[in-house]
């Protein structure tokens, strides 16, 4: 190993070597397919009993909206609380309101007023257990690899994301949605079970736990520093116009190719395999010369693709088209991170990928709200038009600010 480390030293793949990191992974694994099973199945359930788009938005808010201050108050439950335990009871607490949610479909009793008070029970122990299991992961490899865990993490939840929406679609099809919650179940009661066992993640809890005390007094102040502050309403303008629109209204989009519950799960898991893709590319560039510029740039190119999804007549089209708009929101997403560590001191920078996911969690929201009426209204084809302008005009914006500053995308090292 060489004495000066950074980054690009460590291979990318070096924290599977950890066993707290393979042990933690593989539970997480278990919720990313079973979470991607449950987003096709619950969105076409919606879909199918309502016909509308607006609908299916709202249950997309009442599935992210605790993700909003499940960072802050996952960082607050950890003070008292062992991460490890949190987050399995926390997860245990979700299979159960899942497991009820298939029972009531097994029963023919799951109305879409019963999808959306389950699916908000549920998203609430979620959205803290999510939260701690991402802070606790970083700490779960030696401190050389720590920039490589996000980098492992995001290429095997995503992975795990496409195959999560392809079953998905394949268990709605053959099985029916009923199967389809209970596989989540499942999947959410081997997570428990496996972190409950999984002492070997103690030394990382208790580190956690120790940085939390250390960074949540002084994060306050130093995310109201200006800098960040114009960072933070970009990456929530981002998320509004760009992930809102698309990972939780998959079933408008499908149903241009027909009423196959296949046919979401294959557009879900394109979108989270150009995440998946994307993540050794962040990580390569994850030095002190990826910064915000690359928001501007991955808008600019995100937002013809909006308006080719739009106009294509082609499954086959829009998976490719899918892919590539899922590399460029990996890249947004990583880029506001970036630019958030490197605005606020290090006491507090751990929590920049919290305060990202919880800004993404707004712009999905509220997105999904948005677009889903735009679907109802105005139709798919406009709406899609009029957002892929808006994007673009967005990072031609970014741009432009960066060019001003001096700063470009990827200046040469």
């Amino acid at each position: 190993m060489p004495r000066h480390i950074t980054a690009r030293s460590v291979t990318s793949w070096a924290p599977l070597h950890s066993r707290a990191f393979q042990l933690l992974m593989t539970a997480r694994i278990f919720v990313a397919i079973g979470a991607g099973i449950t987003l096709v199945a619950a969105a076409d359930l919606v879909y199918q009993a309502s016909g509308s788009a607006m609908t299916v938005g709202v249950l997309a808010v009442l599935a992210v909206a605790p993700q909003i201050p499940g960072s802050a108050i996952g960082g607050i439950w950890v003070h008292n609380h062992c991460p490890r335990i949190a987050s399995a009871v926390l997860f245990g607490v979700e299979a159960i309101i899942v497991l009820a949610l298939a029972l009531l479909a097994y029963a023919g009793l799951a109305s879409v007023p019963v999808v959306f008070a389950l699916t908000f029970l549920a998203a609430v122990p979620a959205g803290i257990a999510t939260a701690v299991a991402d802070d606790l992961i970083k700490l779960t490899a030696p401190q050389a690899q720590r920039e490589a865990v996000g980098a492992v993490e995001r290429v095997l939840v995503n992975g795990a994301r496409v195959l999560g929406a392809i079953a998905g679609g394949a268990i709605v099809l053959g099985l029916g949605y009923a199967t389809a919650f209970l596989a989540n179940a499942v999947a959410l009661a081997i997570f428990t079970v496996l972190i409950l066992a999984a002492r070997s993640l103690q030394p990382a809890c208790d580190l956690l736990q120790a940085q939390v005390r250390d960074a949540v007094p002084h994060a306050v102040r130093q995310y109201l520093k200006p800098g960040v502050v114009r960072v933070v309403i970009a990456s929530t303008t981002i998320f509004f116009l760009l992930v809102g629109p698309l990972s939780r209204q998959m079933p408008s989009i499908a149903a241009q190719h027909g009423d196959d519950p296949m046919y979401i799960g294959y557009l879900v898991g394109a979108l989270a395999l150009g995440a998946a893709i994307a993540s050794p590319v962040v990580f390569r560039f994850s030095g002190s010369h990826y910064r915000h510029p690359i928001l501007g740039t991955a808008l600019v190119a995100a937002g013809p693709l909006l308006v080719l999804l739009a106009i294509s007549r082609s499954l086959v089209l829009d998976l490719v088209v899918m892919v590539l708009i899922g590399i460029a929101g990996e890249l947004v997403r990583k880029s506001a991170e970036f630019s958030l560590t490197r605005e606020i001191s290090m006491g507090s920078s751990t929590l920049a990928g919290p305060l990202v996911t919880s800004l993404g969690a707004i712009g999905i929201a509220v997105g999904a709200l948005v677009v889903g009426e735009c679907f109802d209204v105005i139709g798919l084809e406009q709406s899609l038009i009029l957002f892929g302008a808006a994007v673009v005009g967005c990072g031609v914006a970014f741009v432009w600010q960066d060019r001003v500053r001096g700063e470009v995308p990827f200046p040469g090292r």
